[in-house]
């Protein structure tokens, strides 16, 4: 699918006929989904080594501003609804010239979301938020540049705690996690962030902190030797699902476990760093969103 523009609106119908069938959801509130585009802008250029999302149709295409407005309108006001968001990798960023000063004058009808790149300056995080775009995920993955290197991001560690800042000052929440296991990855990498980390306390902390997962049409998985990985098989649990043979289980797997070449072995700090940003996301300091 090339063209957005030709597809249909969607319709929920259905999801707010059964809704009704279910009086516990009475008062539970709405979120609307919606798609504005498809594929990676940046996977297309620079894939990175750990994602696995889009398969081979990772080229970029988005709605036109005209058709996606139209449908931002047509479902605010067929469907009542408290949020919005939206379901793409990636936000287009001449979004900023042609949707969002558009959707500052609409008024959603609360709290939307957007994934974006973390390369966002700061007027852009100003327009999000007069936009009503109140949640974001940037895929803030480290606060190491060589780490950040080896997944091919794009960019910084300052970066990524600038972007943390911009948000933390014009009220735009952000989704980001703390991932390592990365091959190649240093001690001195995790050192840096163990310093790092503290310091940045009152802004957004991560959601989450754990090891990189090997996703099929991942870079780590097409090409696992020239990485340093071995011995790539199935993720255990589908063992415990599907009752087939291991060579078929390869087959329709779309997560893998696997383990590194004594070469590129994970850091043995990264485990101290996902602990400390751990302790720091449940404690966190007076003033912190």
């Amino acid at each position: 699918m090339e063209d957005l523009d030709v597809l249909q609106f969607p319709t929920y119908d259905q999801y707010f006929a059964a809704r009704e069938q279910i009086p516990a959801l009475a008062e539970a509130p709405v979120t609307l989904l919606f798609e504005s585009s498809r594929g990676c802008w940046w996977g297309a250029k620079s894939q990175c080594t750990f994602c696995g999302l889009n398969g081979h149709a990772i080229g970029y295409r988005s709605k036109s501003p005209v058709r996606l407005l139209a449908e931002l309108h047509a479902l605010v006001e067929r469907w009542p609804c408290q949020s919005i968001e939206a379901v793409d990798n990636i936000l287009d960023m001449n979004y900023f010239e042609t949707v969002f000063p558009e959707l500052e004058k609409m008024s959603l009808p609360g709290p939307s979301f957007f994934e974006v790149k973390a390369n966002l300056r700061r007027r852009h995080v100003a327009q999000l938020a007069r936009a009503g775009i109140t949640r974001i995920q940037p895929g803030i993955e480290s606060l190491s540049d060589h780490v950040l290197e080896l997944m091919r991001k794009g960019t910084t560690g300052l970066r990524n705690v600038q972007l943390l800042k911009w948000c933390r000052e014009y009220g735009v929440a952000v989704d980001w996690n703390l991932l390592y296991g990365f091959p190649g990855e240093r001690d001195v990498d995790y050192e840096g962030m163990l310093l790092v980390l503290p310091a940045i306390r009152h802004l957004q902390q991560p959601g989450a902190c754990g090891p990189i997962r090997l996703d099929r049409f991942s870079p780590y998985f097409e090409a696992p030797a020239k990485h340093g990985l071995i011995n790539v098989r199935a993720m255990h649990v589908y063992r415990f699902i599907y009752p087939l043979p291991e060579i078929r289980l390869n087959e329709i797997a779309y997560y893998f476990d696997y383990d590194y070449e004594q070469s590129v072995a994970p850091s043995s700090r990264a485990l101290e760093t996902a602990e400390l940003a751990h302790r720091l996301r449940t404690e966190p300091c007076a003033g912190s969103l």
